[in-house]
């Protein structure tokens, strides 16, 4: 792990192509918080234990929003975001 154990990152719509990016950051990070909006795509990568899945429509702004501030307040402000 890089520095410790609390380290963050945040992947948007990782469960489709950004998949194995995913996968790796999870060698990498004590938490990868991965936003997508179907189960489906999610389910392998929610075999590895610090990936955290995170359902969302990130299309529809308000709802995005109140994950990212759900997020924040769950998991704190220092992680590596990817979009």
């Amino acid at each position: 792990m890089i520095n410790g154990t609390n380290r963050l990152a945040l992947v948007i719509g990782g469960s489709g192509m950004l998949s194995d990016l995913c996968l790796e950051l999870a060698k990498q990070y004590s938490k990868v918080g991965v936003i997508g909006r179907t189960e489906a795509k999610m389910q392998s990568l929610t075999r590895v234990s610090n990936i955290v899945p995170v359902y969302a429509d990130y299309t529809n702004l308000k709802v995005f929003e109140k994950m990212l501030e759900k997020f924040v307040e769950d998991f704190g402000r220092d992680r590596k975001s990817v979009c």
